[in-house]
């Protein structure tokens, strides 16, 4: 039976629970691996801490014990303050008892699993990295080993890069692009999608270099080729631009973005007439919409 539960303020569909068990006293640490996991996205986990996952009002201990009982994966922050909390010592005791996945998560080499629990439980020694960040992805690997989550569909990926990315969140939105372009090689909208917030970001030179891999995968894409015009008219690589907008036009006489694009590259080349043309071209075929309002401002600039 999917259950339905809101997570991070949205509803969210799941069939596994992920339960976070931890010492106040190791709060930082369980807070950083919680965020790790949900940053992933799974479209059938649910991962369960109880700061976020208790509404206020809501009787904290019952609601973790009531978890522990349900739970598909257990992960216990494993400290010296693991076991004197008499919470965490029932939760763990519901834990061990059933017959599901449970990852020790050790913060110090001298702490080991307790006796009795090392044939019913996985170490994690968290120690051992450097970069604790590098210690949780390794621990979300594991997860996927256990539990085999569905993975996120492509568009949705690319919907949630695009949300990022209006949020100005580049960086996160970058990783969505990549992520569903290894899920999906053959999803065209990721490769626009990682040129336009690489250009965001300011990596020009980056987002050209990638144009030329999707256009090695997407020989007669109209948005990828115009994706690049824009680029190498941001670069002030005009005449490479105007041969990629031509391009554009061969395929699509019609095409606004190639038509306005085009222009602007032959103003910067100094053949204002030429670009005249194109502007002219430009409006008479869709004087309404944002292009060519801004062709028509060309226009009268250049007359």
């Amino acid at each position: 039976m999917v259950v339905t539960f809101r997570q991070n303020s949205e509803t969210v569909y799941f069939m596994k629970i992920v339960f976070l068990a931890y010492n106040h006293k190791d709060k930082v640490i369980a807070q950083l691996i919680y965020h790790c996991l949900i940053k992933e996205k799974w479209s059938d986990i649910y991962v369960f801490m109880d700061e976020f996952s208790i509404a206020p009002g809501q009787d904290i201990h019952d609601g973790c014990i009531n978890k522990a009982k349900s739970a598909d994966l257990a992960i216990v922050v494993l400290s010296e303050y693991t076991q004197q909390s008499a919470y965490v010592s029932q939760e763990i005791g519901i834990l061990l008892s059933r017959e599901i996945p449970k990852i020790y998560v050790s913060l110090h080499e001298d702490w080991v699993i307790p006796p009795g629990y090392e044939k019913t439980i996985k170490s994690f020694p968290l120690h051992k990295w450097q970069n604790p960040f590098d210690g949780f992805n390794e621990l979300i690997q594991l997860i996927k080993e256990y539990l085999k989550p569905k993975e996120i569909g492509v568009i949705e990926l690319i919907n949630e890069a695009v949300r990022l990315s209006n949020q100005g969140k580049f960086e996160e939105a970058l990783e969505y692009c990549e992520k569903a372009i290894r899920n999906d090689p053959d999803y065209d909208n990721a490769y626009t999608n990682k040129m336009g917030i690489l250009r965001k970001l300011g990596r020009y030179s980056e987002a050209l270099e990638f144009a030329d891999v999707a256009l090695a995968k997407f020989p007669k894409h109209i948005g990828i080729m115009n994706n690049k015009g824009f680029l190498l008219y941001s670069l002030k690589k005009y005449e490479e631009a105007i041969n990629i907008f031509g391009t554009v036009l061969d395929k699509d006489s019609n095409n606004l973005y190639a038509l306005y694009y085009k222009g602007r590259n032959l103003e910067c080349c100094g053949k204002k007439h030429k670009a005249l043309a194109y502007y002219k071209q430009l409006y008479e075929l869709s004087p309404e919409t944002k292009m060519g309002q801004r062709a028509q401002k060309r226009i009268i600039l250049l007359e």
